[in-house]
């Protein structure tokens, strides 16, 4: 919830990252002390936390290539049909 009410302003997001990094590392040099359920746990965050990043860093790839290649089946349509065309068509030009 903060981090929605948060998220507009870039800095405090910033920083925000910075300091749950910060938090991931400090979890994974600290887990042995509080026992081997906590460890556990410790390292299926992490796990769990890399594989959302892998599946967002995908997601934006796949979202760019499918934009490129929009825009250019685009550019190719116009092209092909005169929509996007330098001269003027002859009903559309002036007397």
């Amino acid at each position: 919830m903060i981090g929605t009410i948060l998220g507009p302003v870039p800095i405090i997001t910033f920083i925000g990252g910075i300091l749950a990094l910060i938090g991931a590392i400090l979890v994974i040099l600290g887990r042995k002390a509080f026992g081997s359920d906590h460890s556990r746990n410790a390292i299926w965050s992490i796990i769990i936390y890399i594989v959302g990043l892998a599946i967002i860093a995908i997601g934006a790839v796949a979202f760019f290539l499918e934009s490129l290649s929009a825009a250019i089946a685009f550019e190719t349509e116009a092209q092909s049909t005169g929509l996007y065309s330098a001269r003027p068509c002859s009903h559309h030009s002036r007397p």
